[in-house]
Formats: structure tokens, sequence, C-alpha cells
């Protein structure tokens, strides 16, 4: 269902995609559940593009943005196997499932620990999915998600508390050599 509040940038829904492989998890946002097959090809290209591979299996729930007649004749068109959980089992999609929750409560922690608005909630629920592909997982033999897909290390060094305070650099076109070079967020 639709989150509880809009994000700042009025968004209500997201939705995951995760690789069976490595459990790399993709987040995307959305202001309408109808934005998902759309969305899901964008995702297609990219995995094409840069991983020059394809999906072959999705597993589903039986959400309406699943059933739409321009979803499933692109998953045919694909050759993709759909794969549609039965209502009220989700056991049946146990790996999304678990994910979310994870991906929820990281959120919500982080944010709670923080005092940052709700409204905020997609970059909490961005900054978690980053950080549960960079820990190490026990299927994955003590590696993560990232580097289990992109052979390498994830980049800490940009990772920051979420919810601090931080700076944006204003060009020097922008100011006179009095004005403050960075401005607070």
């Amino acid at each position: 269902g639709p989150a509880p509040i809009d994000s700042m940038s009025g968004l209500r829904y997201y939705v995951l995609f995760i690789d069976s492989y490595s459990r790399f998890t993709w987040i995307y946002f959305m202001k309408h559940k109808s934005e998902v097959p759309h969305i899901f090809r964008n995702f297609y290209a990219m995995i094409q593009t840069k991983f020059s591979s394809n999906v072959v299996h999705f597993q589903c729930d039986g959400g309406g943005e699943y059933s739409s007649l321009d979803f499933i004749e692109f998953v045919r068109e694909k050759g993709i196997t759909r794969q549609i959980s039965c209502p009220y089992t989700p056991q049946q999609n146990s790996v999304v499932e678990r994910k979310h929750r994870h991906i929820v409560e990281s959120a919500m922690s982080m944010m709670h620990d923080t005092n940052v608005p709700i409204s905020l909630w997609t970059e909490a629920f961005h900054t978690a999915v980053y950080i549960i592909n960079c820990l190490p997982m026990t299927l994955l033999m003590s590696k993560s998600p990232y580097f289990t897909l992109l052979g390498k290390q994830p980049d800490y060094k940009n990772l920051k508390v979420f919810g601090c305070v931080c700076y944006v650099h204003v060009d020097a076109a922008l100011r006179n050599k009095f004005q403050d070079k960075a401005i607070q967020c």
C-alpha cells in the first residue's frame, strides 16, 4: 500500500527488485503504482547495459501493478518467466518480504535516531538499501551483495551518518568574496 505520508517530492510508493544470485537490491520510488511497468522496462534496460545480462525470472505477488497488460506483454516479449505467489502467502515471496522488513526497520531506526521529518522516508529507505547491499551475508559466504554483484568492495568514504548536518558548495560565480562558500542544507 501507499506510505502513510508523502515524501518531500510527493512520492508514496516504492518497488524492490532483488537479484536472486547476489541478493543485490534496487529500490525505485513512485507517485503511483501504475508506474511499475515503466520502471521495470528501465530496470531491464539497465541490467542489459550495465551487466550484459537479462532478467530471466520474475517472482511477484498478485498486485495489479504486475498484472497490467503492458507489464505482461513486456515480460512475454522478453522471454521472462513470471511467477505469481498465491494470495495471502507471503512466504512464497520470502526473499523480498524479508528484505522489505529489513529496509523498513533500518530506515525507521535511522530516522528515529536523528529526528528527521518523516517526509524524508525515501532518503532513509535509499540509504538503508545502500547499507544493506554493503553488509556481508552468511548466504554469500560473508561477502556482501555489492561485492558479489560488482566484484569489488564498496566505497565508504562518502558515507555519512544519516541526518547529519551537511553543506552545499556555492559556486564562485554565484557569490562574492564576502559571502559563504557553502550553505547548510
